[in-house]
């Protein structure tokens, strides 16, 4: 009987022996105590005998009576069959014994059982703990990880989503504690307006960034935000730049964190005025008479208004989208090429007249001004033509005449033939075009030449032949 009581190791224990002294009942009575369910087999693995622990909840107090003279394999799970042949076949050896867990199916109900198997003469003697309550706690933690990764997957999109919105933003944005003052996030905006690189002031006070008399009236603002939980603005000096800035600060909580989200304009706070300049500006460029189109750097349009699209026949104005203005002037390359190079070398430059082209070919007499659009990238250059087929008495543009020169040409009538006459009169207007160009260019002598179909080195030849060449390089 020795072999009844071994050890996990499949030691037998010296000190268990004495059971054998026990009344056998007493000693079933004790297994069952022992183990959630014991079954009794015979040597053909039918189920003899099933006894069910008193305090087994999870079985649910099973009648296991039609178990008895079953094969217990029938009553198993495919995939535990092989498993019980194992399980019987250590129990035969008598070796070490290890525990495996085997799933019954006894109609709806599976029943996961972790059994140790002994052999006792022509029986086997299988003792069983019921894995339910265990695989009800791996259920709620499987569940909790789940959650828990779904709150991870919810918290990264909303971090996403944050730092979207606040690296996007063209309004310049700082988030400082409340009781400290430290920076806890900077958008891009607020470190250009502020002067800064990108992370630089993680950590620092905002308030280091304020030059000296603008520190204590930022933080006057600050505790009085906090205090009333009412918005805040105050003006101050950058420390770098000295630049005129207002901050409103504005109290919030967050995960029981008091924070301040402060938002910096430059110059004035935004407000009614200039809330109606800009729709006033708004309004002149959608209504306005005349022809306005912004550009890049490079003369691709950007955006024009309505008064554009009729002046040169096209419909909508997405289908000018990175078009060049060029493409619908009289010169292309040389008109915007002049233009723009004045206008980024002293601002801005007016009455340049020039001939349009329609997108059906027709030609329209303009005058265009052009202003240079410092910092507000991507556009560069704001363009306003004016239509001057409009206006009665409208002529091509072109360079006048000096009347003098003329003169002296009318002067020679009677005493040169015709064909003298027509020559000198050539000449004259030859000259002034030549100056004008030379004017237009701002001295650019590629540009004049190209602007009046010529050669370079033809252009050098009749500056020479006008003794132009001192004039156009002191202009």
């Amino acid at each position: 009987m020795e072999e009844e009581f071994v050890s996990h190791t499949g030691s037998p224990s010296r000190d268990l022996r004495t059971l054998a002294e026990f009344p056998s009942d007493m000693i079933a009575m004790a297994l069952a105590a022992a183990g959630d369910l014991v079954l009794v087999l015979d040597a053909d693995a039918q189920v003899l005998g099933a006894a069910i622990g008193a305090d087994v909840r999870t079985v649910e107090r099973l009648e296991l009576a039609h178990w008895r003279g079953r094969a217990l394999k029938s009553l198993l799970a495919e995939e535990s069959r092989p498993k019980f042949d194992r399980l019987l076949a250590e129990a035969d050896a008598g070796g070490p014994r290890r525990a495996r867990e085997l799933n019954h199916l006894d109609g709806a109900l599976e029943l996961p059982i972790r059994y140790i198997a002994f052999r006792i003469d022509e029986r086997y003697l299988l003792v069983g703990r019921d894995l339910r309550p265990l695989a009800e706690l791996q259920r709620k933690l499987v569940r909790a990880q789940l959650a828990l990764e779904q709150d991870y997957e919810r918290f990264r999109e909303y971090e996403t989503r944050y730092r979207v919105l606040l690296e996007t933003s063209r309004e310049a944005l700082a988030l400082v504690e409340a009781d400290s003052g430290r920076v806890r996030d900077l958008n891009p905006a607020a470190e250009r307006l502020l002067g800064v690189a990108g992370g630089a002031l993680d950590g620092s006070a905002l308030s280091t960034e304020f030059e000296d008399r603008s520190r204590d009236a930022f933080a006057v603002a600050a505790n009085r935000a906090v205090e009333t939980g009412e918005s805040q603005s105050v003006a101050i000096r950058t420390r770098r730049g000295f630049r005129a800035l207002t901050v409103d600060a504005q109290l919030f909580r967050a995960g029981g964190e008091a924070l301040l989200l402060c938002r910096l304009f430059p110059e004035e706070a935004p407000g009614e005025a200039s809330s109606d300049f800009a729709s006033a500006l708004a309004d002149l460029f959608h209504k306005g008479g005349d022809a306005i189109v912004l550009t890049d750097a490079d003369g691709r349009i950007e955006t024009a208004n309505e008064s554009f699209l009729n002046l040169v026949d096209v419909a909508v104005a997405r289908e000018l989208r990175g078009m060049s203005l060029g493409d619908f002037l009289e010169r292309p390359a040389v008109d915007l090429s002049v233009m723009t190079e004045q206008a980024m070398r002293t601002g801005r430059l007016s009455g340049f007249g020039t001939r349009v082209r329609t997108r059906f070919g027709a030609v329209v007499s303009v005058d265009i001004s052009t202003t240079h659009l410092t910092g507000r990238e991507p556009l560069a250059f704001a363009f306003v033509i004016r239509d001057l087929s409009r206006h009665v008495g409208a002529r091509e543009p072109g360079p006048s005449v000096d009347g003098e020169a003329m003169q002296n040409v009318i002067d020679l009538v009677g005493s040169a033939p015709l064909k003298e006459l027509v020559a000198a009169t050539a000449d004259v207007v030859e000259r002034m075009c030549i100056e004008t160009a030379v004017q237009l260019t701002n001295n650019n002598r590629a540009a004049a030449a190209e602007m009046l179909g010529l050669s370079r080195q033809s252009l050098y030849v009749k500056l020479r032949k006008y003794n132009l060449i001192g004039r156009s390089d002191d202009a």
